[in-house]
């Protein structure tokens, strides 16, 4: 039997997103420029109201398709893990795989909410990608940023209660045929 070795430091990798104009390049990463091989995507809700949290993924798809991981950032707002593979930074409030996970059928699915800052306006989501082969090297390893993530942050809306009560009647009709 040979031992694999797989290289991934527990504390994550955070700041590799379009947010810091930095990919999975550089420090023995997944290669230098980003792939049009993989394909990255946020999916979630385009609107929000202010305060809401709201369920999000990104989806790897393509590449060597072995494992994979990602990086996770907002402009505002605060994320959190659903997946058992993300871990959240307390330093920098990203999202960042804590072990390479498993592609599954051509893709690999991380899942996150979101919690919309308490004033409304334009915020994004920003996320990288990486499907490795799985060798322990570099080599061979391929990424992508994901398109970023728009998302309105609408104010609540208020509701007015009607203070009284409406009257209904039934008036004879007229002419009675």
């Amino acid at each position: 039997l040979q031992a694999q070795t797989t290289f991934a430091r527990s504390t994550g990798i955070t700041g590799r997103t379009k947010k810091f104009n930095a990919g999975c390049n550089g420090n023995n990463c997944h290669g230098n420029t980003a792939t049009v091989g993989v394909s990255v995507m946020i999916m979630g809700p385009d609107t929000i109201t202010v305060g809401q949290t709201a369920n999000y993924s990104v989806m790897i798809m393509s590449g060597p398709a072995v494992k994979g991981g990602t990086n996770i950032a907002t402009s505002s707002g605060a994320l959190t893990q659903i997946s058992a593979t993300l871990k959240r930074d307390n330093a920098s409030g990203e999202l960042t795989h804590n072990a390479p996970a498993s592609f599954s059928g051509g893709n690999l699915t991380f899942q996150f909410s979101y919690k919309a800052p308490a004033t409304a306006g334009t915020q994004t989501i920003f996320a990288t990608g990486n499907s490795v082969n799985g060798n322990g090297q570099s080599s061979g390893d391929q990424w992508n940023y994901a398109e970023n993530k728009i998302i309105t942050v609408i104010p609540l809306t208020s509701v007015d209660e009607e203070t009284t009560p409406l009257k209904f009647s039934l008036s004879q009709n007229y002419p009675n045929p």
